[in-house]
């Protein structure tokens, strides 16, 4: 399927695809998750009711959750251990759900979440997953999440069809956040996830 809405001002948009879009995720994700120390867990993130811990178990279940859109036997195998970090989990399970994703292909339908859809959709959701809580994590642990304008074009446009009005409702996103209409990619993204695009004080260091 083809994704309405990219500007034309990021010419590789048209390069990517749903499993190389969830690869560069996770590989602008690592670095993020891999300053988590045990001090940051309780950190609140703007994920309305979860805190960094909890954010990772939620991303770890969602993520698995298109594994078994894939493959419906993939939740029956443990990827991860609980001892492991947030990064190394949310690492494992992604690169289970990619290899699980390249062997079954994305022709036809499958269900994911109990709805129908196109197979490439449904793996869609892992890169929205992937960068706007991706995003969250950066935004409590001030850091910057290095995604690419024609990158956040591409999982807007697919986010644009995967969070519908129902799917706001079941999934627990908030209405669109309004930007204005130079903003930045990224900060489009979230909005349209009903996050409001902030960034942490200028003087404050990444750490």
């Amino acid at each position: 399927m083809t994704y309405a809405g990219a500007r034309a001002s990021t010419p590789h948009w048209a390069d990517m695809d749903e499993l190389s879009s969830a690869q560069s995720a996770l590989s602008a994700l690592r670095p993020v998750l891999s300053a988590i120390t045990p001090d940051d867990c309780g950190l609140p993130t703007p994920c309305a009711g979860f805190d960094v811990a909890a954010l990772g178990e939620h991303l770890v279940g969602t993520v698995r959750m298109v594994g078994a859109a894939a493959d419906a036997g993939f939740v029956r195998f443990e990827v991860v251990s609980h001892d492991d970090d947030i990064e190394a989990r949310v690492a494992a399970s992604t690169e289970a759900v990619i290899a699980v994703w390249q062997r079954r292909g994305t022709a036809g339908e499958v269900v994911f979440a109990g709805r129908v859809m196109p197979a490439r959709l449904a793996l869609g959701v892992l890169s929205v997953e992937l960068v706007v809580h991706g995003w969250d994590f950066a935004q409590a642990l001030h850091r910057p999440l290095g995604i690419t304008a024609a990158h956040a074009d591409f999982v807007l446009a697919m986010a644009r069809h995967i969070i519908t009005p129902a799917s706001r409702e079941t999934a627990g996103f908030d209405d669109p956040v309004s930007v204005a209409a130079d903003a930045a990619a990224l900060d489009r993204l979230v909005a349209y996830t009903g996050r409001t695009p902030r960034r942490w004080p200028s003087n404050m260091k990444s750490r």
